[in-house]
């Protein structure tokens, strides 16, 4: 099973290509794993901003 931090990498590279669905699976999954995950929580918001998602982020 991933880590934390290797699910974040992995999403950031989505977010790096433009797909941004993805990588808000994955942050979910980050802070699933971890509650404590700041880097996590705050990129899941951004990317859902990015979306247009506001009432989520």
């Amino acid at each position: 099973m991933a880590t934390p931090d290797e699910i974040f990498d992995d999403a950031s590279g989505d977010v790096a290509i433009g797909d941004l669905d993805s990588a808000v699976e994955k942050y979910r999954r980050c802070v699933q794993l971890d509650a404590n995950f700041f880097d996590g929580w705050h990129a899941l918001g951004m990317a859902l901003m990015k979306l247009g998602r506001f009432e989520e982020a």
